[in-house]
């Protein structure tokens, strides 16, 4: 779990400091708190996790009827099929001016694959598919269930319940 963990920290940061691409209008990467996303991409987000079959999971303290959506940002990666729960790759861009037709056209993506599902390619396939083109900004951003600053003090929480702070065996 460390290594796994550490592991999506170090390669997020990374992404974070990619070299911008034309389409991203000089701008970088960027992450933010799934809380703290534009509505938009909120709502997209969660449109596209992972439905669970049955009843939806209710605490006793809700009201009558209201279930507890536990989804948040569990959706598939469509490249590789992994479940992104930690964090998801969006192009709020997309997302925003495509409204309730982004789906295809504006895709969630794993960390692992967003280097190279996020790239210049993705920008011009979305300006030449025959419909009006994407305006603006296309700089990709990590929508993350846990922030970066989390993950660091979770990292060296497990590190200490494996073996006080040696990384050993849980």
């Amino acid at each position: 779990m460390v290594s796994y963990v550490s592991q999506y920290l170090e390669s997020v940061l990374s992404y974070m400091n990619t070299e911008t691409s034309p389409a991203w209008s000089g701008k970088k990467p960027s992450a933010v708190d799934f809380d703290q996303a534009p509505q938009p991409v909120r709502r997209f987000v969660v449109e596209n996790a992972i439905k669970p079959s049955g009843e939806p999971f209710a605490l006793p303290e809700e009201k009558e009827g209201a279930g507890t959506d536990l989804s948040g940002n569990d959706a598939p990666c469509p490249h590789c099929g992994i479940v992104t729960w930690l964090s998801v790759v969006v192009r709020p861009t997309c997302i925003e001016q495509l409204g309730a037709g982004a789906g295809p056209r504006a895709p969630i993506c794993c960390w692992r694959c967003a280097p190279s599902k996020y790239d210049e390619y993705h920008y011009q396939a979305a300006q030449h598919a025959g419909e009006p083109g994407i305006l603006g900004c296309h700089a990709p951003l990590v929508v993350q269930r846990l922030p970066n600053g989390r993950t660091f003090l979770l990292i060296e929480n497990l590190k200490m319940v494996g073996g006080n702070g040696s990384g050993g065996r849980a």
